[in-house]
């Protein structure tokens, strides 16, 4: 009961901040972002520092071609770091709340984290940030959260990712 009350906890604080990006996607794009969609709409899919990024975008990308979209990355890009940014957001939550007994001292620290000047302007432009921010929240949850072996591997997974 407390798992499936947590999993609703965390789906409710990752919508709430998804409602938060989605309608503010930036207009002025950071240059980094620009060379990021220009990449995947080359199919220039390796970037030493960054490798998920790229790979992952473009298959969203084609798939959405696929479908009939016909417009270009850039939009489809947001839309991801977007979304990561909101399931970053969430995963910190669900570690502030394994940190604190208060959910609304958690949900507090997980809106501060996700309303913050770089978190937000993070999530709303073309950058892979956000992604890796979101595995490393991911890993942390985990690793506070294990009860065993497996959620400390599960946890090595997330942070290599």
């Amino acid at each position: 009961m407390v798992a499936k009350k947590l999993t609703l906890e965390f789906l409710l604080i990752t919508a709430f901040a998804l409602l938060l990006y989605l309608p503010f996607l930036s207009i002025q794009y950071d240059t980094n972002g620009i060379i990021e969609a220009t990449g995947v709409e080359t199919g220039d899919l390796l970037n030493k520092n960054h490798m998920l990024y790229r790979p992952l975008g473009l298959l969203i990308w084609r798939a959405l071609q696929f479908a009939g979209y016909g417009g270009r990355s850039l939009i489809i890009l947001q839309t991801l770091t977007a979304l990561a940014g909101a399931l970053g957001v969430g995963f910190a939550y669900l570690a502030f709340r394994s940190l604190t007994p208060s959910r609304a001292y958690a949900a507090v620290a997980a809106l501060a984290l996700g309303t913050s000047y770089s978190y937000w302007t993070s999530s709303t432009d073309v950058f892979y940030i956000p992604m890796a921010g979101m595995f490393a929240a991911a890993a942390l949850a985990c690793l506070l959260r294990a009860r065993s072996g497996s959620g400390l591997i599960a946890a090595g997974i997330l942070t290599g990712l």
